[in-house]
């Protein structure tokens, strides 16, 4: 969810100012942001509730393969906590730009509790069923609609503007952190001690970091922020901040095409490990590992390589690599080959997400930020539509085709969209 120049006249400034900073910093890339109290609790925060969140993931991905065996119905899990997204992302940025961000993070991380605590509860000493997963799917997409714009925005409130740059691109090392441990946790939980202990072990992340959240005060947090316009007026002010600019425009619809196509690869990781590899939960638990090992590299590449190299050819190689690592995976059924593949793919598909939000981000202005996210988010949102295809294909003709597919449909539009923005010199290299 792209450099959001949104007036071509400060387009060259901005660019230049953030080039400045980062060549300004002489620490290391986990320095600066870490010197700050706020931004080291709010980071902790996010490590434990997303470590929790990814748990919670591949333990309902596993309790649904393992209830169904069914592809379709695997895939329905991520798309129920995604679909959300594209209902309730831009309003949630209106929201952020309107009302107090850690309230709201605040709010979201206890609602997600409560939600856990549910389908826990119900997998001890219940009968838990495929809809109860689902359901209970569908309410954490809700909360992580509802949060997301805030989350990301608050983030400006805690580092100065110097670190913003490197603070925005650290807050993806939290999510990528959380995708090793969650599933490395989850995967040995389950397959050591059952789906309830996986569920459990999500309730004692999520607490702490309930009280972390809790904990951190900045100076904005507080601002009177009623002067934003009224939701209508305030969503149309949004879109058009946004659409004023042919480059970003471009950009979006290439984020657009990765997320939608390319990057559903890993919604049928149940099933590959089941029926492709046929291994068990741990070995889901070990690919979901290798994926949240690239990533994770590729969220600390994309901070070292920002001021160094322009971002619409980072975007573009990573693009590349993606859809050459998707098609490996797809067509692997060698263990080791798939999690080469798969930390590859992770790398890749997070250098891409990455350089593009921490631009977007930095070239937004405060009073707009949450509403610029918001678009990034309706953006992910639509991935479900993807996911379902990618779901209703493997039904019929097997998961690695349908990621193989789906890997060169990416491709041929991605290559398409590039094409026509270089050629109405709306990429610049």
């Amino acid at each position: 969810m792209a450099t959001l120049h949104l007036i071509s006249a400060a387009s060259t400034r901005t660019s230049a100012g953030l080039h400045t900073a980062a060549n300004k910093s002489k620490s290391s890339i986990l320095g600066g942001p870490f010197a700050y109290s706020a931004y080291r609790r709010f980071w902790f925060a996010g490590l434990l509730s997303f470590t929790a969140f990814w748990i919670q993931i591949i333990t309902r991905s596993w309790l649904v393969q393992d209830m169904t065996g069914s592809p379709f119905l695997v895939s329905l899990v991520p798309i129920t906590m995604l679909l959300p997204m594209l209902i309730l992302s831009l309003p949630a940025g209106i929201l952020a730009d309107r009302a107090n961000r850690r309230k709201i993070v605040l709010g979201a991380e206890s609602a997600a509790l409560i939600g856990y605590v549910a389908l826990t509860a119900i997998a001890i000493f219940g009968n838990v069923q495929v809809w109860h997963v689902l359901l209970l799917s569908g309410f954490t997409g809700v909360i992580m609609a509802t949060a997301g714009p805030s989350r990301m925005s608050v983030i400006s409130h805690l580092v100065p503007a110097k670190e913003l740059q490197r603070g925005i691109g650290l807050s993806a090392v939290v999510f990528n952190l959380a995708q090793i441990a969650g599933p490395a946790m989850g995967g040995i939980l389950i397959g050591q001690f059952g789906t309830e202990a996986a569920l459990s072990a999500s309730l004692f992340f999520t607490l702490p970091a309930i009280f972390l959240y809790k904990s951190v005060h900045f100076d904005g947090e507080c601002a009177d922020r009623s002067k934003v316009a009224a939701p209508l007026q305030a969503l149309k002010d949004g879109l058009r901040y946004v659409g004023s600019n042919p480059e970003l425009r471009s950009l979006l619809i290439g984020a657009l095409i990765v997320i939608v196509t390319i990057s559903t690869w890993n919604a049928l990781m149940p099933t590959f490990a089941a029926d492709v590899l046929k291994r068990g939960p741990e070995v889901l638990g070990l690919l979901t590992l290798a994926a949240g090992f690239g990533a994770l590299f590729g969220s600390i590449f994309s901070v070292a390589l920002a001021s160094k190299i322009p971002h619409q050819r980072i975007e573009l190689v990573a693009a590349i690599v993606l859809v050459l690592s998707v098609l490996g995976f797809a067509a692997s059924s060698s263990l080791t080959l798939s999690m080469a593949f798969a930390t590859i793919a992770g790398l890749s598909q997070t250098t891409f997400m990455v350089t593009n939000m921490t631009v977007a981000q930095v070239a937004s202005a405060d009073e707009f930020r949450g509403r610029v996210q918001s678009i990034r988010f309706l953006i992910v949102g639509l991935q479900p539509v993807g996911v379902l295809a990618l779901g209703l294909i493997a039904e019929s003709f097997g998961p690695q085709i349908a990621v193989g597919t789906m890997a060169i449909i990416g491709a041929v539009g991605y290559g398409i969209a590039h094409i026509m923005t270089k050629r109405h010199g709306a990429v610049a290299e």
